[in-house]
């Protein structure tokens, strides 16, 4: 595909910012689009990208709901195409200590031979991407903002580690803000990269919920620590239906490699 149709999605991207369905109807509608404004936007534009029209583009994210017409990103776009390796983490924002332990015990000595995707949010997010830092790994921070934003703020030092060593994406152009609905969004996008989905901690109604359906509907590999009886989360009845238990490094290893 000419280099000439991947600028004109990157410059609807940015014109839409990165709304999918306005993308869309721009592309169906057969909009008229100055040569001109494209240039104008992209020559000094300061991130770079990748659209689903390139070479590159990574294969399991087209066979998504919705796959991202653009990827803007810093960082090590290789990390993309390690489908193999990726692992999602994904859990609560008030993370109890209970599947914090266990994440830093299954992690420890694993994560250098991972990929891990998370969303950079508080809690579990922020601890995946820590560990894998941590513990000489790799790691995909997937923003439901601008990769130039800053959010949360507490998270602004392990963002900054993320895009100069590994890789922060996101399909909203620079200077997005955070909004509530754009992080169930950028969810698909977490599980969409990775080979399996570790849920720490999931409560009722929350966005990890849905991830983990949505892990289920693209035939993801799901994996979840138990919990004690009388514990306010839903891991033992992702387990009753079908669910890998993990309670070793070891679980993880074999979910991942065999």
């Amino acid at each position: 595909m000419s280099k000439n149709s991947s600028n004109i999605l990157a410059y609807l991207s940015i014109k839409y910012k990165g709304d999918w369905q306005a993308i869309y109807s721009a592309i169906e509608n057969r909009d008229n689009i100055n040569q001109e404004d494209v240039e104008n936007v992209l020559k000094d534009y300061p991130s770079k990208f990748i659209t689903l029209l390139d070479d590159n583009y990574p294969e399991p994210l087209k066979n998504i709901y919705r796959p991202p017409f653009v990827l803007f990103y810093e960082g090590d776009i290789s990390l993309l195409n390690e489908y193999n390796k990726t692992l999602a983490v994904v859990g609560s924002r008030e993370a109890s200590k209970y599947s914090l332990d266990n994440l830093e015990k299954v992690l420890k000595n694993i994560a250098k031979e991972l990929v891990i995707v998370s969303g950079l949010a508080l809690g579990i997010d922020a601890r995946a991407h820590e560990l894998s830092l941590y513990n000489k790994g790799r790691t995909i921070a997937v923003l439901g903002c601008g990769i130039d934003i800053f959010y949360p703020k507490t998270n602004s030092l392990l963002q900054q580690k993320i895009k100069e060593n590994h890789l922060l994406i996101s399909e909203y152009p620079n200077g997005t803000p955070p909004s509530p609905e754009n992080f169930p969004i950028r969810n698909r996008i977490i599980v969409g990269l990775s080979k399996c989905v570790l849920v720490c901690d999931m409560k009722p109604q929350s966005g990890t919920l849905s991830t983990a359906n949505l892990a289920a509907t693209l035939n993801r590999d799901l994996m979840t620590f138990p919990y004690p009886i009388g514990m306010p989360y839903l891991n033992n009845e992702l387990i009753k239906n079908g669910a890998t238990l993990i309670d070793s490094e070891e679980d993880i290893r074999f979910n991942m490699f065999h």
